[in-house]
């Protein structure tokens, strides 16, 4: 697991790593990761209710140690911001990682992924990628620069309630 040496230096002197995201989030796993190569601990708030039994990223996240929280009816900042407390009170230091990573810094990483790209394959024209919090699509956009597409995709639980937008080639989530 590789952390950017911003996000590294931003944590400089934390203990525990507090993030945000869907159940099944990609950027939850790869914090409950480097957490878990740095010898932090994690604490990976998700949405929604508890989800049982643990699968996919799920029980990646329970195996790399970190504890997770869901926030039921609340909301995500709520949840974070009374973690924060409780680990301060208990003298811990968090570093609070936003929702999904989608932030300046975490959209700057992915401006980098698309020099990485070009540099390993020249002359490409789109890039498709899975879309979150739009963080990771965000920095792909703007570092590909005009001339190139990058295509992004969601699964939505509630593709029925998406049904009467004009959306072309629309297919329904699976489940």
């Amino acid at each position: 697991a590789r952390m950017d040496h911003r996000h590294r230096n931003g944590a400089a002197g934390c203990d525990t790593l507090v993030t945000t995201g869907a159940p099944q989030s990609n950027h939850a796993r790869l914090t409950a990761a480097a957490g878990a190569r740095l010898g932090l601990r994690v604490v990976l708030v998700l949405s929604e209710e508890a989800a049982a039994p643990l699968s996919g990223n799920l029980t990646l996240d329970a195996l790399l140690g970190a504890h997770i929280l869901w926030t039921g009816g609340s909301s995500p900042d709520q949840v974070v911001g009374e973690v924060v407390e409780q680990l301060r009170q208990q003298g811990r230091t968090p570093y609070v990682i936003p929702f999904g990573g989608s932030s300046a810094l975490g959209a700057r990483g992915y401006v980098e992924a698309s020099r990485e790209l070009e540099a390993q394959l020249p002359g490409f024209e789109t890039v498709i990628t899975a879309v979150g919090s739009g963080g990771t699509m965000a920095g792909l956009v703007a570092g590909l620069g005009p001339g190139r597409r990058a295509r992004g995709g969601f699964r939505c639980h509630c593709a029925s309630s998406l049904s009467h937008l004009p959306v072309r080639n629309r297919r329904r989530a699976p489940g």
